[in-house]
């Protein structure tokens, strides 16, 4: 197996055990561009949800004093777990075809 794939694999499937802080070593560290590339990737999906949810809970915490701020909060958690959900499977998605892309230029 090539190290520069299973780098770049290991960005997106660091979904499960350490979200944001791989890809961002990953990024920040490589002189390979390609693995660079593909942490950049997975640092942004990782971050965007995060950024969704830091805003739902502002949203919503507000709406103690405003009522309208309520189905904000409420409307934003919902699409924060769409969206999760989303990232989540295609972080799956591209951690397996990087590492096809390595295996199929083995043969």
């Amino acid at each position: 197996m090539n190290t520069r794939n299973i780098l770049a694999s290991l960005s997106y499937f660091s979904i499960f055990f350490a979200p944001i802080l791989i890809p961002l070593v990953l990024w920040i560290i490589t002189n390979d561009r390609y693995v660079a590339r593909h942490a950049k990737s997975a640092l942004l999906s990782h971050i965007v949800p995060t950024v969704f949810l830091v805003l739902a809970i502002i949203f919503f915490m507000s709406g103690v004093f405003f009522i309208q701020n309520v189905f904000v909060g409420i409307a934003l958690f919902v699409i924060f777990g769409l969206l999760s959900l989303i990232l989540f499977i295609w972080n799956i998605i591209m951690g397996i075809k990087v590492l096809q892309e390595n295996t199929s230029s083995a043969w």
